[in-house]
Parts: C-alpha cells; sequence; structure tokens
C-alpha cells in the first residue's frame, strides 16, 4: 500500500532504465527508490532501498534487514560471453543506461570476494566465461578487483577495468562510458 513506480530522471538515469529494474517508492520506505531483488528463480527474495539524497546514513537498506543479496541482475545480456561486475546498484544502473547491458552489481566488494565462486556459477552455467571487473578508481575497490581476481582467476578470463582515481562506475560520463565500451567490446 502507498507504492508508486518510480518515473523521474535521477542521477542521469532516466524513467525508462529505472522502470526496467521494477524500482519503486513507498510511504514504508521513505526518501528511498526501491527496488526488488529477485533470484534466480524469477522470485523477489529482498528489496533494496536507496536514499534519494546521498548524504543520509546508511544510504542503502535492505529489506527483509539481513538478506544475503546474490548478484543481480540474475538474467543480464549477455555479451559474447562477458558480463561486467560493478560494486553497486547505481554503477550498474549508469552503465546500462549508457548501453551496457551485460552489467552486474555485487552489492559491495566485502562478502563478494568471500561469497563469489558460488555468486558466479549460474552465470557460468548461463555461458558466462569472462568477467570484467568494473570497481571503483579509489584504492579499495583497486584492493578489492585484485582479490576478487585471484578467487576467479582460474574459472574466467578475468580482467579489471581501471577507472580514474576516485570515480566509480555510477560517476562515470557518456564519453568516459564510450571509450570503456570499445575497449571491451571492441
Amino acid at each position: 500500500e502507498g507504492s508508486m513506480p518510480f518515473i523521474h530522471e535521477h542521477r542521469g538515469i532516466s524513467a525508462e532504465t529505472y522502470s526496467k529494474f521494477g524500482a519503486f517508492t513507498s510511504t514504508d520506505y521513505e526518501g528511498r527508490v526501491v527496488f526488488p531483488i529477485i533470484n534466480h528463480s524469477g522470485n523477489i527474495y529482498a528489496f533494496l532501498g536507496r536514499y534519494t539524497h546521498s548524504n543520509v546514513s546508511p544510504k542503502y537498506k535492505v529489506y527483509p534487514k539481513g538478506t544475503p543479496l546474490q548478484l543481480f541482475p540474475t538474467r543480464p545480456e549477455i555479451y559474447k560471453g562477458s558480463i561486467i561486475l560493478v560494486e553497486g546498484l547505481f554503477d550498474l544502473l549508469n552503465l546500462y543506461e549508457h548501453g551496457i547491458k551485460n552489467v552486474i552489481t555485487g552489492f559491495g566488494t566485502t562478502t563478494l570476494v568471500k561469497r563469489v565462486d558460488s555468486l558466479l556459477e549460474p552465470y557460468y552455467i548461463l555461458g558466462v566465461n569472462k568477467v570484467y571487473i568494473m570497481f571503483d578508481g579509489d584504492k579499495a575497490g583497486k584492493v578489492a578487483a585484485e582479490k576478487l581476481k585471484r578467487v576467479i582467476h582460474e574459472k574466467y578470463n578475468t580482467e579489471i577495468v581501471i577507472l580514474p582515481e576516485g570515480k566509480d562506475p555510477g560517476d562515470l560520463c557518456s564519453s568516459m562510458i564510450q571509450q570503456i565500451k570499445e575497449g571491451i567490446y571492441g
């Protein structure tokens, strides 16, 4: 009750992209845009809400609280056996908005590195054999990308996409994304 589709352009991302990922607002999640998180069976198992004003803490909330999140989306458009793995949901949305459709998010890096083998398994079954890791261009993102590459490089052809210092995929402008697309897609 009190839920409405999120039909606004926000943070440079169109209403159409928000709609594609089922974004909505609700009186139950005040001040947050909320996304249904769908599992490999096609069922909603959690909701992720993010404040529309990024300076509020915590930025993200998972409902039900404590639900471990899988990689998302579960059925990306795989391109020549490859996916691009990013840290956050808005990283995914920005890349998707600019035409990169084979992108998935790990919802952070801390638990991802520990659980990545089991989390990536369904994508392997779908034919993924190459993973581009595009984490934030800060020290923490670079360290996490290297750790992740060490964990998965034997099973997947793995490449780290280095972003400029201080940038993350959610901040990239269309010209930077175009350079990345050319580097990845040729």
